[in-house]
């Protein structure tokens, strides 16, 4: 139950880096691309709804996986140097996640507009919630 927590704690403190005052306009405009893809090109309505669809909230799952790893691989030794194989594998992740947003906007044939909004907003909290990882895997904590 511990790493549950450890994880949300993670995800909650990625929030106030994405709203920073120099990184809010990044935010807001990322936030108005999904706004005006829902309203232009939304494929969940009923009449459209395909499975492959789903496909646009992959790299949220990536992102689940990157605060799961900062989790287990937490370094809380002030007194040695944490190993470096636990961030590589988080750059890995991070590289993984950027593939996988490529791959479904591909495939959203039709709504590429809605699904690059959508990962573009999903990569951009990923980078944040990649760095409050890294630091718990390296033991860098502010």
């Amino acid at each position: 139950m511990e790493h549950a927590l450890y994880v949300v704690w993670m995800a909650k403190q990625a929030w106030p880096f994405m709203f920073d005052n120099r990184q809010i306009n990044i935010t807001t405009a990322l936030f108005a691309a999904v706004a005006v893809a829902v309203v232009f090109n939304f494929p969940f309505r009923r009449s459209r709804f395909q499975r492959r669809h789903m496909l646009v909230f992959a790299p949220l799952i990536v992102t689940i996986l990157i605060l799961v790893w900062g989790s287990i691989m937490r370094h809380d030794d002030y007194q040695t140097l944490a190993p470096t194989w636990p961030y590589y594998t988080l750059n890995s992740l991070l590289a993984a996640q950027m593939l996988i947003g490529i791959g479904s906007v591909w495939a959203m044939k039709g709504y590429r507009w809605f699904a690059l909004a959508v990962v573009l907003l999903e990569a951009w909290f990923g980078w944040w919630c990649t760095f409050i990882a890294a630091m718990s895997v390296t033991g860098d904590w502010l």
